[in-house]
């Protein structure tokens, strides 16, 4: 989807790629290996698109993981555990080679993540959204919520009229009544994103261009 949104944003621009544009997800260490073999053995490329999905899966992972709340207990030390992981990464040597061949790299992030402590109760019927920050379905209520009950005036998808939206505010995350103690045991003290806050809304881009 992320690929075709791309192509579709370039031609809208009337930018014509050759080679065409290449667009690559790693998940692990093999797929790092993957891509280094592929940039290493092409020869020139026009645009190349990479998503590095490790620290998202650490974020969403931690909340279930005693060793990794252990480890990073509060934010500072989960930004030192992430650029640990960077340092002795396979990002890092892909970042080295492209700097090698002079190629420009724009460094960006899809969305943040806040670490959610403070439970809410979410209120909705079967077919609400799972999500712990964000929420969408019909009827829906929760307390420290910012409630969206018009979401054409905020460009959201509002195929029925009856369709709304709760974002959550803070360090809190939605919680259905229904088993409520559990879950909320579950889920706190877990890196989550869809909310209202700053680190998740507001992303850091940067522009890297090798030195001469």
């Amino acid at each position: 989807m992320r690929k075709k949104l791309l192509q579709s944003k370039l031609q809208q621009e009337g930018i014509q790629l050759k080679p065409q544009l290449r667009y690559f997800k790693i998940f692990d260490a093999k797929g790092g290996d993957e891509f280094i073999r592929r940039v290493t053995a092409s020869g020139q490329i026009s645009l190349s698109t990479l998503v590095i999905n490790f620290v998202d899966i650490l974020t969403h992972q931690r909340s279930q993981s005693d060793i990794l709340q252990q480890i990073s207990p509060d934010e500072s030390a989960f930004r030192s555990l992430v650029k640990s992981w960077f340092t002795h990464s396979v990002l890092f040597e892909i970042l080295k080679i492209i700097a090698n061949r002079s190629a420009i790299v724009v460094l960006t992030s899809d969305h943040g993540s806040t670490l959610c402590n403070r439970p809410s109760r979410a209120y909705g019927n079967r077919d609400t959204s799972t999500s712990l920050r964000f929420k969408f379905g019909t009827k829906l209520r929760a307390d420290q919520a910012v409630h969206v009950d018009r979401p054409r005036e905020y460009k959201l998808p509002a195929e029925t009229p009856a369709k709304n939206y709760i974002l959550a505010k803070e360090d809190y995350y939605f919680v259905y009544p229904n088993q409520f103690n559990e879950y909320t045991r579950q889920f706190r003290g877990g890196f989550q994103h869809g909310g209202i806050s700053m680190g998740e809304m507001i992303l850091p881009v940067i522009t890297m261009i090798p030195r001469k």
